[in-house]
């Protein structure tokens, strides 16, 4: 077992001390970790990322995360997901979130397209997420 981060910025401890739900993307070189914080069961469970250039880090979290939260998405409870590529070669992200305003569950699932957008000189590629293509899908849990 290795501990690769844990719960330390404003945003990831609105409501508890965890993180989890990892997913580990290699782009041009650079590992991206993945992951959720704060419990599923808050409003405030949402995505963010850290980056290194080995995948046993050590992992530098990124000053623009979360990436995936419910000021973005408009639903709350927006985390613990995974990567794919769709048919057109889109990079998508697949993720859980809160069945409405008041109940967490049955969980419903959402999509959005997400993306590598040029470093700044210097740095590595950064992660972005489509807000505006939040789709809800015909799933929940």
């Amino acid at each position: 077992a290795r501990l690769c981060i844990e719960a330390d910025q404003p945003w990831e401890l609105k409501h508890s001390q965890v993180t989890e739900g990892p997913t580990i993307l290699k782009h041009e070189g650079m590992y991206y970790f993945f992951y959720s914080a704060n419990h599923f069961l808050s409003v405030d469970y949402a995505v963010g990322y850290a980056t290194a250039d080995n995948p046993l880090g050590p992992w530098t979290k990124t000053t623009d995360s979360p990436i995936i939260h419910r000021t973005q998405i408009g639903q709350n409870g927006t985390g613990h997901g995974d990567f794919f590529t769709d048919a057109e070669g889109n990079l998508r992200y697949v993720f859980h979130f809160h069945a409405d305003k008041q109940n967490v569950s049955p969980r419903k699932t959402g999509l959005v397209r997400a993306a590598f957008a040029p470093a700044e000189e210097g740095g590595c590629d950064r992660m972005t997420i489509d807000a505006k293509s939040f789709t809800p899908l015909q799933f929940s849990y």
